[in-house]
């Protein structure tokens, strides 16, 4: 029988190489646990006996509690500067929630209120140059932040060793926050405002000392009062020089008549004449005076109406009327010298040339002032663009200033009014908490479901590195065949005989023979059928599996042929069969084989040494020929590792099937075993497990 033939005969049988993997149970999950109980145990014990250790040397905390309430503001609507808010752009609440939580879990927060309280005060435990940051990390740690289902509420806990710690913490945190967020969705802070007019303040100065330096280097204060000035000194020289013009024109007549005047006016003339009093006027002054003596000397010696007195009286009348009608003054001397006309015109000749001349001197500097004064307008003219540009950058920088101190003070409102209309509630402010937590059950659970963890990943970790197999699901698994009994490790240690001589199985039980029997009869439905055994190395029990197989076979009436192929010494079926008190009898000439007792089983006998060699087409020849004469046929076949019958009958039997031993049968070796079997034309239809132990307590066995 070839390689096609063979697969023909299994298609046309209805069989599919490809096995049937079982489902995963409970048992085959917790075998691995109980067979690597030793390191699944340690690696469980240690990060609990760690929890623990931690659990012993935790501290107690105190875990503060505060409530905000967040309500939907003008914040959390999205607006244009010019035309105000947008319809249909704003957060939902799961948004808002979200956006406050992140606030309120920022690292500067969590810096402020450390910085505030102090290191020493909330975590006095932590040292070093890095202390504060240490502290913020932890403060974060301990920090909860939770939103209280289906509303705005935020609920935020904080854990620390001292209870008016944690209160005053959160407070502050809380307190901390509201500021926080007031600079978070102000659209212009007022820090922001005051850096700008800082920045534009900075900048008009700037602009004020190159404005005075340019004046100063230039000469002026202003250029418009500076031109204007200009302007009206050019007015004023221009008045002056047409006023001079005018006096000089006057000037100059004035000292042509002045000269014609002195020309025609003489140089000298009568200056004085001096008058003295006259002589006739002194001698009768005299004679009067004497008179009147005498009068005075004759009117006290003679009495009133004497002659002499009256004598008197007429010569002094006389005398007066003489010296009334007499000259009081005569010429004494006459004085020349000169004309004071003449002088008075030379002088006012000489004054209207000094005008003259000084009109001239005036008209010449007025001139020189004019052309001055035009000339620093045109430069005034030239410089005019320069210093405009600068006024225009001073005008605009002080428009900026006044607009940013206008916002500063719109801004420092609205930051008045949010303080007073905030859309965060405190609902519940933190209080120092009464009671007290260490977190030792949470460590040690933490603990046990790590050592859970730890001990499921060593069982799987140690499952996936074994080549051995331990359960039908890993030989399933490993094999890719199907596994049709698994057969315990432990035998009847209680021998007992039944009809016609035939000891009692040891290993499999009737049940095992109906799922041999029923695969058997499912691959080769025919009346007579051969089935191998082959293990991938000495001492996988393949003898006494068929030993026991041929005995239930024999109990059902089946003429059994029990084929050992090349046996170890000592190690065959037949004295396995002797071994359990069977009684063996020769049959045929050549005693090739031996029939057991009085019953339908045959087995080659144990002192029969021959060496089956055949080829593909004698084995197929011989089994056809067993065949007629046996029900069943079961062959016995060596290790490949010992020998190759095993390969050469495989073709001609109608099932083969592979023996490996739990816990010592590596899976490489059976699996090479196998597909070695198939190439030349074998079908390996299924797999025993031999030697199977059972791990799980019999109690937790049966409850599974």
């Amino acid at each position: 029988m070839n390689v096609g033939q063979a697969e023909r005969e299994r298609d046309g049988a209805g069989y599919s190489r490809m096995p049937t993997r079982n489902p995963v149970t409970a048992r085959d999950i917790l075998t691995p646990l109980f067979f690597f109980w030793r390191r699944v145990l340690i690696a469980f014990l240690i990060p609990v006996i760690a929890a623990l250790f931690a659990a012993a040397l935790a501290q107690r905390t105190f875990t503060a509690e505060s409530r905000l309430l967040i309500l939907l503001g003008d914040d959390y609507v999205l607006k244009n500067p010019l035309t105000g808010a947008i319809p249909g752009l704003s957060f939902d609440r799961s948004q808002i929630v979200h956006a406050e939580t992140e606030i309120i879990a920022s690292r500067e927060l969590a810096a402020a209120t450390i910085q505030s309280l102090g290191v020493e005060r909330v975590y006095p435990h932590i040292k070093g140059p890095l202390r504060e940051q240490a502290a913020a990390e932890q403060f974060q740690r301990d920090l909860a932040i939770e939103n209280v289902p289906q509303s705005n509420v935020i609920r935020l806990t904080l854990k620390n060793g001292d209870r008016q710690v944690s209160a005053d913490a959160l407070n502050k945190l809380v307190s901390f926050y509201q500021v926080r967020r007031r600079g978070v969705f102000e659209q212009n802070s007022q820090g922001s405002v005051d850096d700008q007019m800082k920045s534009l303040n900075e900048q008009l100065n700037q602009v004020e000392k190159q404005i005075q330096a340019f004046s100063l280097m230039h000469g002026f204060i202003d250029l418009q009062l500076e031109m204007t000035s200009a302007q009206n000194q050019e007015i004023a020289l221009k008045t002056e020089l047409h006023a001079i013009d005018q006096q000089l024109a006057e000037r100059n007549g004035r000292v042509g008549l002045l000269t014609r005047n002195s020309a025609a006016t003489p140089e000298v003339s009568d200056l004085s004449t001096d008058y003295v009093r006259s002589q006739q006027a002194d001698s009768l002054g005299q004679a009067l005076v004497s008179l009147q003596n005498q009068r005075r000397d004759a009117a006290a010696q003679y009495v009133d109406g004497s002659p002499i007195v009256a004598e008197l009286d007429r010569r002094i009348t006389k005398m007066q009327a003489d010296l009334a009608v007499a000259p009081q003054q005569q010429v004494n001397q006459v004085h020349r010298g000169i004309n004071p006309i003449h002088q008075e015109i030379d002088t006012a000749l000489k004054n209207g040339q000094a005008d003259q001349a000084g009109l001239t001197q005036s008209k010449t500097a007025s001139e020189t002032a004019l052309a001055n004064i035009q000339a620093r307008m045109a430069d005034l003219v030239k410089l005019g663009p320069e210093y405009r540009a600068l006024m225009r950058t001073r005008a605009l920088l002080e428009t900026g200033v006044t607009e940013l101190a206008k916002q500063s003070a719109e801004t420092r409102l609205a930051t008045n009014l949010s303080h007073s209309q905030a859309n965060v509630r405190v609902l519940q402010a933190a209080t120092p908490p009464i009671t007290s937590k260490t977190g030792r059950p949470v460590m040690v659970l933490s603990g046990i479901i790590v050592g859970l963890i730890a001990a499921g990943g060593v069982t799987v970790l140690s499952v996936a590195l074994l080549q051995s197999m331990l359960t039908p699901a890993d030989v399933e698994a490993k094999l890719a065949t199907p596994v049709v009994l698994a057969v315990s490790s432990d035998p009847d240690a209680s021998p007992r005989h039944g009809e016609r001589g035939l000891p009692s199985p040891m290993y499999l039980t009737p049940d095992d023979i109906k799922v041999l029997n029923h695969l058997l009869r499912s691959i080769a439905p025919r009346a007579h059928c051969s089935l191998q055994m082959i293990g991938p190395s000495d001492g996988v029990g393949v003898s006494n599996l068929l030993v026991d197989y041929a005995l239930l076979a024999a109990r059902e009436r089946q003429k059994v042929l029990l084929l050992d192929l090349e046996p170890l010494p000592g190690r065959s079926c037949s004295h396995l069969l002797a071994a359990r008190g069977a009684t063996l009898t020769a049959i045929g000439a050549d005693g090739a084989v031996a029939r057991v007792g009085e019953s339908n089983l045959y087995v080659t006998p144990p002192d029969h040494n021959h060496e089956l060699t055949l080829g593909e087409r004698d084995w197929t020849r011989l089994l056809g020929q067993a065949c007629k004469e046996y029900d069943l046929i079961l062959i016995d076949a060596p290790p490949l590792s010992r020998s190759w019958l095993g390969l050469f009958a495989a073709p001609s039997v109608d099932v083969t099937l592979a023996v490996v031993e739990a816990e010592g049968t590596r899976a490489p070796v059976a699996l090479n075993m196998i597909e070695r079997i198939g190439g030349v034309g074998g079908l390996v239809a299924a797999a025993i497990l031999n030697k199977r132990r059972f791990y799980i307590p019999r109690i937790i066995y049966s409850w599974l």
